[in-house]
């Protein structure tokens, strides 16, 4: 049985794009599906290839850091998301977070907070989508007239960092 999509079809675009234009985006792009498909040394690749085009691209190292947390390669997934959020990614949430996470799996769980608790301050985008899964897993009560949201969140995202089942 063929799995769901056009696996084959997405593949053959993405390497037909590095072969007519090689460069950060089109090794970016396909280290970015590979990552998506848990092919990790395929995505560490091209995202290595990816950044000797342009190695000021912030997007590439939140990508690498993503690489390294899901390999479970800590302290390297620390080192790619600080690089990003030096390069000012754009929204920079999924660099604190993602790094506090890394940072939660190094035991260094002062710094993994603040960081946390960073990424749903400065980044209202992720805080909205990270705000349904700290309802969902019971970190975060639905609100009412009378809850202070700021102290609520903080709350969820404390307790979330406390449960290394929270991602």
């Amino acid at each position: 049985m063929k799995p769901w999509g056009r696996f084959e079809d997405s593949i053959k675009a993405l390497d037909d794009l590095v072969h007519t234009d090689p460069g950060a985006v089109s090794y970016g792009w396909r280290g970015w599906y590979y990552s998506n498909r848990e092919q990790y040394d395929l995505a560490a690749a091209d995202l290595d290839k990816a950044l000797s085009y342009d190695p000021n691209f912030a997007v590439l190292y939140n990508l690498k850091g993503q690489v390294y947390l899901y390999t479970k390669d800590y302290e390297r997934a620390v080192a790619a998301f600080t690089r990003s959020l030096e390069l000012r990614i754009d929204t920079p949430g999924s660099s604190y977070w993602s790094r506090a996470l890394a940072l939660r799996a190094l035991h260094r769980t002062d710094e993994a907070e603040k960081d946390a608790q960073t990424a749903v301050g400065v980044d209202c985008c992720f805080l909205f989508n990270k705000s349904k899964i700290l309802i969902k897993l019971g970190y975060l009560q639905p609100t009412t007239a009378n809850t202070d949201v700021a102290s609520a969140v903080r709350d969820a995202v404390h307790a979330c960092m406390l449960d290394e089942r929270c991602w």
